[in-house]
């Protein structure tokens, strides 16, 4: 599945691109080992490679140091390849692991990433961050939703946020909680945001057909998948962002 967005000002940066997962939990000590190793194995043979890995949260089940040992342990070989992860924190985790403990923030070729840990954010602090940026584009990485398919504890006023990255070149919001991938248009003034739920990571599936938004923008849900582990890759092309859902086999 893929999703495309283009502004019309002009951004001669070269083609890039990043990785986004989340939640991906499970049984063997805390992580889907299986569903996880497949998806660092798949983005290993990228060509090119990615140059980012950025996880919206719930690495382990309970976030005990153990069971994060082991996640970084899985995802060692992305680091190891020059691709730094980028994780926030879950519901269900208890901290960033130490090696990829980012500050939630970076800027990176034509894009400034901002990060926020479990809960709604610190308004002051992205404003604070935006205020600054000359980044073509702003991504931003929560693990609660905007908009949910299956929860009801999600962002609680996701206009504001929404309303304070599309002047400063947000257009994309990367979560996860609900566990599958859900993409959702909304809308202010003439402007679509989407809030991409990329929670597919290897935690047990909850099922589609609820949604949930907590703001009165304009929503669409464009897509939702809850059957197919997977990942999303980002192509940042100049002013162009497109997304495209790789399934745990790797076909997209």
């Amino acid at each position: 599945d893929t999703d495309t967005d283009t502004d019309s000002y002009t951004d001669s940066t070269a083609p890039w691109t990043f990785i986004a997962a989340a939640d991906s939990r499970g049984s063997d000590n805390g992580v889907n080992s299986e569903v996880l190793n497949n998806i660092v194995n798949s983005v290993l043979a990228l060509n090119p490679a990615p140059d980012l890995f950025v996880f919206p949260g719930d690495m382990t089940d309970y976030g005990t140091a153990s069971e994060l040992n082991y996640w970084v342990q899985i995802m060692q070989p992305i680091v190891d390849a020059g691709i730094p992860v980028l994780p926030v924190t879950g519901n269900h985790d208890q901290g960033i692991p130490s090696s990829m403990n980012w500050g939630n923030k970076l800027v990176h070729k034509n894009a400034m990433f901002l990060g926020f840990n479990d809960g709604d954010p610190n308004m002051s602090t992205i404003n604070s961050a935006l205020s600054s940026s000359t980044s073509t584009h702003v991504f931003t990485l929560g693990h609660l939703p905007m908009a949910s398919y299956d929860h009801t504890d999600i962002l609680s006023n996701p206009d504001t946020l929404i309303d304070a990255l599309i002047p400063a070149g947000g257009r994309l919001y990367f979560c996860g909680h609900d566990h599958g991938y859900q993409r959702t248009t909304i809308t202010s003034g003439n402007t679509n945001f989407h809030n991409l739920l990329t929670g597919a990571a290897g935690a047990p599936f909850y099922a589609c057909g609820g949604f949930n938004y907590n703001g009165s923008l304009t929503t669409n849900e464009e897509y939702c998948e809850d059957s197919n582990y997977g990942y999303h890759i980002i192509t940042v092309n100049g002013n162009s962002v497109s997304v495209v859902f790789m399934e745990d086999n790797g076909g997209d």
